[in-house]
């Protein structure tokens, strides 16, 4: 990558443009997967929690509500 911009200075802007797009799609998946992710996590480290994905994400909704799927999400995004 490094010998392409050097070697074609017109290519640092289309590149850019790719790096940011690519952190803005990173982006918005960590933010629609969080929920997902911290159902999965919360099964796999409390056994009893529930008996599936559905079951643990109803009961962290009715327990925690919107803002627990979100709690892990820093630690998320800096993956």
């Amino acid at each position: 990558m490094f010998l392409s911009v050097v070697s074609n200075p017109h290519a640092l802007p289309s590149q850019l443009i790719y790096l940011g797009s690519s952190a803005i799609a990173e982006f918005f998946a960590d933010v629609a997967l969080c929920p997902l992710e911290a159902t999965r996590i919360r099964l796999v480290s409390q056994p009893t929690f529930a008996n599936g994905l559905i079951g643990g994400f109803a009961r962290i909704a009715r327990e925690e509500g919107f803002a627990g799927f979100y709690s892990g999400s820093v630690l998320l995004f800096y993956q």
